[in-house]
């Protein structure tokens, strides 16, 4: 029997992950995941695609543009609403991004002209802060106002969002057709142009070196992004990867926490591949593994498509097929193809559509190409973990984690390693059978010494087939001090960690036989308290609680931990 777990999150106490189980004694990585097309347009085309909250309701809206630039949203069925008739010079392409570019907690859409003025534009939703004479309701076009960000020099072909240089703004990545740009956001004065040398046409980014700044990948390396964009120096190192393809994807492909390279064609069938990441990334030698001998992508889309925790890779050829590689959960970096339809396949985006906690497919063929489709992701999910998470109090680890659903549940073991790769049993706890009742299970992990450990589940049935969680992570090092970090991820939607300590000692602090009095609490830009995270005695340790603002709109809100005559608070931004 195959169970599989997924994670709805709530605020909790405690270190919390994505998670699920994955059967490592059936047939579960060969069974194909079922994906149900539904037809968003019928007329729908275009090259350019996002996924995201325009309308602020919690739910993503499909975004396309082509000859036209608009949106979708379900009510009893798809309504589209135009943000702009016609583009100001020819047509949208080819690739698009929404993300809040002034920061105002709505996502903007960042697209290319592909005219023979080729400028890269952001359109203002809205919806927070309107721009000067429109109105908040996105469904009106009037109401979104376009900017230039700059001339790319050439034909757009993809765009990546990221903060570059940590000053709190999102900048702008674009290629295309031998031109790299990176844009740095100076909102509200102009974008600063910053032109890189020896590059291609695909792009992603992520921290490849670990030094807490996104680098940008090419097709045959990467450039370091430096501490000033401006005035810094953009190392290249180049990756050995034979012939260079037009499409890039930096993921963690094999689990090790470090981001590999994977490459593919973008018009025609070739090889298509992942290059492990060495111990030093700037090395030329990145080991290579062909994922498929014959395919290509105009975009590829990381995801975990069948709740197994591994990422898997969307990628879609035009006009041809698109495909779903799952990564194996027994042998991480070998992937099974599964074709989910010859349509829809150019830029294909990857997001919860219809808010199940799965992840669905959004696509359409290139312009002038219907129709525009969502594939919704049937994945059944006999078995629910809501949380997985742990506690460290008075230097002991204790892990807790509940389930919202079982079926067939005989127990739980609990396993502790000092490497994401080699685990122990340590202990053992009881099932609840079959019930769709919640249940709530803690484990304390006594004989745990200052360190780093790694901690999984491993839930049996009771035909003896078993699966594994995900794992989580425990630095077992008593705090110093006490101390509120900065919550995680932020800006957020629509959960967010927050994290503090308390140490074993601190005379400014009221103390009790139950420890020391904490409260931590949410409050909105005009200070009014919405929310109590925590309000009660704890012992010294390290904590976590994530909350989740479902409930609530987007915006700027604080976040305040209280304990004796000690404050401290911090800002966190809602973003829907």
């Amino acid at each position: 029997m195959m169970n599989k777990f997924i994670l709805s999150i709530s605020v909790i106490t405690a270190a919390l992950v994505m998670l699920s189980f994955t059967n490592t004694n059936s047939s579960s990585n060969t069974t194909d995941t079922i994906f149900t097309p539904e037809v968003l347009d019928p007329q729908g085309n275009g090259d350019a695609k996002a996924l995201a909250d325009i309308d602020g309701d919690g739910t993503m809206d499909p975004i396309l543009g082509g000859s036209n630039l608009g949106w979708y949203m379900k009510d009893s069925s798809w309504n589209y609403y135009s943000i702009i008739a016609s583009p100001p010079y020819q047509e949208f392409s080819t690739d698009m991004q929404a993300e809040d570019i002034d920061g105002d907690g709505d996502p903007d859409i960042i697209v290319g002209d592909a005219g023979g003025i080729n400028n890269l534009l952001w359109f203002e939703n809205p919806r927070i802060n309107p721009p000067a004479g429109s109105g908040s309701d996105p469904r009106i076009a009037a109401n979104w106002v376009y900017h230039v960000i700059g001339t790319h020099g050439d034909w757009v072909h993809d765009i990546e969002i990221g903060d570059l240089d940590n000053d709190g703004k999102l900048d702008v990545v674009s290629s295309g057709h031998g031109h790299t740009h990176v844009w740095k956001n100076n909102l509200p004065s102009a974008w600063l142009d910053i032109p890189l040398q020896n590059a291609g046409k695909g792009i992603s980014i992520g921290d490849i070196n670990k030094n807490g700044r996104a680098d940008i990948a090419i097709p045959n390396g990467w450039f370091d992004t430096p501490v000033s964009l401006a005035a810094g120096t953009w190392n290249f190192y180049q990756i050995d990867v034979g012939t260079a393809k037009d499409e890039v994807l930096l993921m963690d492909v094999n689990g090790d926490n470090n981001l590999d390279l994977v490459t593919i064609d973008a018009h025609n069938r070739d090889e298509f591949a992942w290059f492990q990441a060495p111990l030093d990334p700037t090395s030329s030698t990145w080991t290579k593994t062909i994922i498929d001998g014959s395919m290509g992508a105009h975009k590829l889309e990381a995801a975990d498509f069948n709740n197994d925790g591994f990422a898997d890779i969307l990628a879609g050829l035009e006009l041809s097929e698109l495909s779903i590689y799952f990564n194996s959960a027994d042998s991480m970096g070998v992937f099974t193809k599964q074709q989910i339809d010859t349509k829809a396949a150019h830029n294909a985006r990857a997001g919860d559509i219809d808010n199940d906690g799965d992840i669905d497919v959004f696509g359409a063929d290139y312009i002038n190409h219907p129709p525009a489709l969502v594939y919704i992701n049937e994945s059944a999910i006999p078995v629910e973990l809501t949380s997985f998470s742990f506690n460290i109090v008075e230097g002991k680890i204790i892990l807790n984690w509940t389930t919202a659903t079982e079926i067939n549940n005989s127990h739980f073991i609990v396993q502790r390693g000092n490497d994401k790769f080699s685990f122990t049993d340590i202990g053992r706890v009881e099932g609840n059978g079959t019930t769709t009742e919640i249940s709530n299970y803690s484990y304390q992990d006594i004989s745990a010494e200052d360190g780093i450990y790694f901690y999984r589940l491993k839930q049996v049935d009771y035909d003896g087939s078993f699966s594994y969680s995900n794992k989580i992570e425990v630095d077992l090092i008593q705090p110093l001090e006490l101390s509120l970090q900065q919550n995680y991820p932020n800006p957020f939607n629509p959960t967010t960690t927050i994290k503090y300590q308390i140490p074993p000692t601190k005379t400014l602090l009221s103390r009790g036989v139950g420890g020391v009095s904490i409260a931590l609490k949410v409050f909105d830009v005009i200070g009014r308290e919405i929310a109590t995270l925590v309000n009660e005695r704890q012992k010294p340790g390290n904590y976590e609680v994530v909350w989740d603002a479902s409930e609530f709109s987007s915006g700027v809100y604080f976040y305040r931990l209280d304990a004796g005559d000690y404050f401290e608070s911090k800002k966190m931004i809602l973003l829907k």
